[in-house]
């Protein structure tokens, strides 16, 4: 094990919940010094198949070697992962983080198993509090108190900085002291590891320039082979369930291809008879390998079967939601992309919070106007946009001719679509974090096709940009 070398309060693998962004991606930048990029992309891509349990060998703490580059690579990995909008995913990056904070402060765990093997993350092990836990700072920033210590296995905090959380029937009160045990540390090791985690995620995101995030994307290509080859072969709903017990797999197969099959027809958030699914499920034209498995065991069902089917699994599949009528009618519902047709449809953003703080405070800063109506404009003209902001929005000092300047400087000259797509960079003053928000405002949008090609043109051309290619 490498020592720690840096103090505990510039270390952001220790305390970078509560650092400020800035000194915590400073911290981070310290730590990836001396690295090429290609070694930085090869290390966060060494995570995520970790992550994935599809690497040839594990990620030591050794490898990465100071706290600062395990802060960086768990940041970009993490920010990587979420972007995917696996949820399993995304979880196994916060758990080999934990893995790794604990291997830097001495104890080594097993590597996580192949994602597709239905299983949880790591075994149990019998839990002891590290030594370093102490020198390292950990001890304080989980316990709030520099007095915390390691006594007798046990971690102990004088009884005037104890706080309400340490409550606990496992908990001893002794000698004006609260002695915490493995157990309970644990617990409580899980809930900061978490804050720590999600502290260097926002980091990265809110502070990584665009061109280096899409050179992430782009360039990490072994995980986003083994990415789509899982989705391919097994499904998304194997990378989007944590706790699916080996009788249900084919339960959740079955109901993702049925919403993937009234998707395509149309059919989704409907009231539509047996009959009707079944035609839908009939005519539905696999896209995936997965898919086409499951076909074949569905085409050969009766519409009562496959109403049945339903039936059966509404209440233990939480991939879709299913509400049968006392008529036999079937809704199969999911959240739905936003459609904006009209001004009226703008208050369907409301619901999200980012969203609804911009609306409510009226006066933006410019970088969040820009990202505002730089997507809104998508959708809507710019005197449809003029009357958002008068009467939507209710921007104090109106002035429809500025507003007009404004909103025609967001668009190209001769195509008339907005220059940038800023995405979600441009809220993320209002962002209230990833741990918090499960959807973001702009990917709950239906969005046109050309806004994906224009994007990706315009990531294209600032990476050409930066590194000069």
């Amino acid at each position: 094990m490498i020592e720690n070398t840096c103090q505990p309060s510039s270390n952001p693998v220790i305390f970078a919940h509560r650092m400020e962004a800035n000194a915590t991606v400073e911290a981070m930048a310290t730590g990836l010094k001396g690295l090429k990029t290609n070694e930085i992309i090869g290390l966060v891509e060494h995570y995520l198949l970790c992550c994935m349990g599809k690497a040839g060998k594990p990620l030591e703490f050794e490898e990465l070697g100071t706290p600062q580059r395990l802060a960086a690579i768990a940041g970009i990995a993490g920010w990587r992962s979420k972007e995917t909008n696996f949820s399993k995913l995304t979880e196994r990056t916060l758990k080999l983080f934990e893995n790794l904070l604990l291997e830097y402060h001495g104890t080594r765990l097993p590597a996580l198993p192949d994602i597709i093997a239905n299983t949880a993350g790591s075994p149990e092990l019998d839990f002891h509090i590290p030594a370093q836990a102490q020198r390292s700072g950990m001890l304080e920033a989980i316990y709030n108190t520099p007095e915390a210590r390691i006594e007798n296995g046990c971690a102990v905090i004088p009884l005037k900085a104890a706080s309400g959380f340490l409550v606990s029937p496992d908990i001893e009160i002794k000698s004006k002291h609260v002695r915490v045990p493995p157990s309970s540390f644990k617990r409580h090791f899980e809930t900061y590891s978490k804050r720590v985690f999600w502290a260097l995620v926002e980091a990265v995101d809110k502070s990584l320039p665009y061109p280096v995030k899409t050179k992430f994307a782009s360039e990490t290509r072994i995980f986003n082979e083994v990415l789509k080859s899982i989705v391919n072969f097994h499904g998304p709903w194997v990378l989007n369930s944590e706790h699916i017990p080996d009788a249900d797999i084919e339960a959740y197969a079955a109901m993702e291809f049925i919403n993937n099959a009234l998707e395509a027809s149309g059919s989704l958030n409907e009231l539509i008879t047996a009959n009707r699914l079944k035609n839908n499920v009939m005519s539905y034209r696999p896209a995936a390998l997965w898919e086409t498995d499951v076909r074949s065991r569905l085409v050969n069902l009766q519409p009562a079967e496959l109403l049945a089917l339903l039936v059966q699994n509404k209440s233990r599949c939480g991939v879709l939601q299913v509400l049968v009528n006392e008529r036999n009618l079937i809704k199969i519902s999911r959240p739905r992309k936003i459609m904006l047709s009209s001004i009226d449809d703008f208050n369907s953003l409301m619901v999200f919070p980012c969203f609804s703080r911009a609306v409510k405070e009226k006066a933006l800063p410019h970088q969040m106007r820009a990202a505002m109506f730089s997507t809104l404009m998508w959708f809507y003209s710019v005197e449809q946009c003029i009357d958002i902001i008068e009467k939507k929005i209710g921007v104090p000092d109106f002035d429809r001719d500025y507003s007009r300047y404004q909103l025609n400087s967001l668009l190209e000259p001769y195509t008339n679509e907005p220059k940038y797509c800023y995405g979600i960079n441009g809220f993320a003053p209002y962002c209230i974090g990833y741990e918090n928000c499960t959807r973001c405002w702009i990917s709950g949008l239906r969005m046109p096709h050309r806004y994906y090609e224009k994007k990706k043109e315009l990531m294209l051309d600032r990476s050409n940009k930066n590194y000069g290619k």
